[in-house]
């Protein structure tokens, strides 16, 4: 891998994967406000940009082919990659997406009664589950393919001696130089308060560590715990 390719490939890494964290923390703010819909689709496009980051440190996929990625294209990358529980979460959270994208996969009366109230139904790797219920579990699922996916991302980007986010540290120097004042300028809420929780919401998944089971689990059972607005008010400053 020559110089233009390594920083090719840096660029495509941290910007996806600062892509993943803003759909993260845009979600996770829309769930806190009861918009479930919204919520749903930004936490399955979180995982997908982690995982769009993640692929990019894989030398046999060529850097021409990472303009664009579909779907089951990416899903592909993954499994080949052996990246362990992180394909299968990935591939449930698509799951959730295309669930609540194509209002079920049922008939058209069945999709015709979730409109009129009747609700949809998740099947997961735990069991079926209603839609608010998927929905904090699908938030538990985006934050596993994140840490996941940025433990590979930090290995290879130290061995290949490029910057890379670290998990742990939500005021490194990434942060400076990808997420800086102007981050998101565009696209982010005019309001400043909704701008600030977006902002603190975004850097939260930087404060875990990666595959820490026990964190999850309990912000699975108690989504907006008091420990956990502590660490998104330390996260972004």
């Amino acid at each position: 891998m020559d110089e233009q390719e390594r920083h090719g490939r840096e660029m495509n890494l941290n910007a996806h994967f600062a892509w993943a964290l803003a759909m993260w923390g845009s979600a996770d703010v829309a769930r806190e406000e009861g918009l479930l819909l919204p919520a749903s689709i930004g936490y399955y496009y979180s995982g997908f940009h982690a995982c769009f980051a993640l692929v990019n440190t894989n030398p046999t996929i060529p850097l021409s082919a990472l303009k664009r990625i579909g779907h089951t294209k990416l899903e592909g990358w993954i499994e080949e990659m052996g990246v362990g529980m992180l394909q299968f979460w990935f591939k449930e959270l698509r799951g959730v997406r295309e669930t609540v994208n194509y209002l079920g996969l049922g008939d058209p009366a069945h999709k015709l009664k979730t409109v009129r109230g009747g609700g949809l139904v998740f099947g997961m790797l735990d069991g079926n589950k209603p839609f608010r219920e998927a929905i904090d579990h699908t938030r538990v699922l985006s934050l596993r393919v994140l840490t996941k996916a940025l433990s590979f991302i930090e290995t290879w980007a130290k061995a290949n001696k490029v910057m890379s986010p670290k998990k742990g540290e939500p005021n490194g120097n990434w942060l400076n130089e990808y997420m800086q004042e102007d981050f998101l300028a565009s696209i982010l809420p005019l309001d400043d308060d909704m701008r600030r929780r977006v902002l603190k919401r975004t850097c939260f998944p930087l404060t875990l560590e990666a595959a820490a089971e026990a964190t999850l689990r309990q912000l699975a059972n108690n989504p907006g715990s008091s420990d956990e607005v502590e660490a998104v008010n330390n996260g972004c400053k």
